[in-house]
């Protein structure tokens, strides 16, 4: 199953009376669309994710306009998702919501996919609705500036995550990412105070030395972020994660130790990283001394 993404089983659970009293046609389809239902929850449960698929399929094709098809188009998404197909998930969670559009858990799912698939302005227009939506929802509005991010929109990232923060001033992540907007903003000096002082009020965590790493070293301060960096690593024991590798990759072929960086790299493909993100972070690195 794929962690990433949420089961709509406690929906479907909620909702059972009206996926079994929707049937309209004779009794025998409506007997039969109920055990393809039942069975799909016995095969998920059971960690079989083909014969899941085959009894939503099933289901969807006895009683395609059942009221509460909605949510088996959206179960059925999440396990097209599982097998890698993307694209059909796309079509199938648009025509959930096409069922039923105040769904948040189908908007958020489709938004989350659109974005994975670089189809951002697609996704902005999802998290827009979500946001609408549930105005107070930290993961909607923390899901926007991502998009955001990627868009390079800047001062509406800064927005949301001020906003996010107006609720909740202790939000880490948020705060995180505040101070790299600042720095995309051309505001490395208040992005750098921000992250010292997350990183002496929470120690133990990763994601600010990551980032305080990485501003370090686009400004040169090659052994300020590899210090940062090795620290993490230190604190993290024997469960290194792939992207302490990746970034300490970085440094070194920023230094131009080519051998050593190699090494974090391979280290980083046996902890997890694939092949494009290796190649990504060497990119980066092109960008870093292109710019110098």
């Amino acid at each position: 199953m794929n962690v990433l993404v949420r089961p709509l089983a406690a929906i479907i659970v909620a909702l059972m009376p009206l996926l079994l009293a929707s049937a309209q046609s004779d009794r025998e389809r409506e007997t039969a669309y109920a055990g393809c239902v039942e069975r799909y929850f016995d095969y998920y449960e059971a960690g079989k994710p083909d014969s899941a698929e085959l009894m939503l399929r099933q289901a969807l094709e006895l009683r395609p306009e059942a009221e509460g098809n909605f949510l088996l188009l959206g179960n059925l998404a999440e396990l097209v998702v599982a097998r890698g197909d993307s694209l059909e998930a796309l079509e199938l969670l648009s025509e959930a919501l096409s069922r039923q559009p105040q769904v948040p858990e189908l908007r958020e799912r489709r938004a989350d996919l659109l974005s994975d698939l670089g189809r951002l302005q697609s996704a902005l227009t999802d998290y827009d609705e979500l946001v609408s939506m549930a105005p107070s929802s930290e993961i909607y509005r923390y899901k926007r500036v991502l998009t955001y991010e990627k868009l390079k929109l800047w001062s509406a990232a800064e927005e949301d995550l001020k906003r996010i923060l107006a609720r909740n001033a202790d939000a880490y992540l948020p705060r995180v990412k505040l101070a790299e907007v600042y720095e995309r903003e051309g505001r490395p000096l208040e992005a750098e105070k921000l992250l010292s002082y997350l990183i002496e009020q929470q120690p133990a965590m990763a994601p600010a030395y990551r980032a305080r790493a990485r501003l370090l070293m686009r400004q040169g301060r090659k052994s300020d972020a590899l210090a940062d960096v090795r620290e993490i690593i230190r604190r993290s024991g024997e469960r290194v994660d792939a992207e302490e590798y990746l970034l300490r990759g970085e440094i070194w072929l920023i230094y131009g130790e080519e051998e050593e960086a190699e090494g974090d790299f391979a280290r980083a493909v046996e902890a997890g990283a694939t092949p494009s993100m290796v190649a990504q972070a060497k990119m980066e690195v092109y960008q870093i001394k292109k710019k110098s």
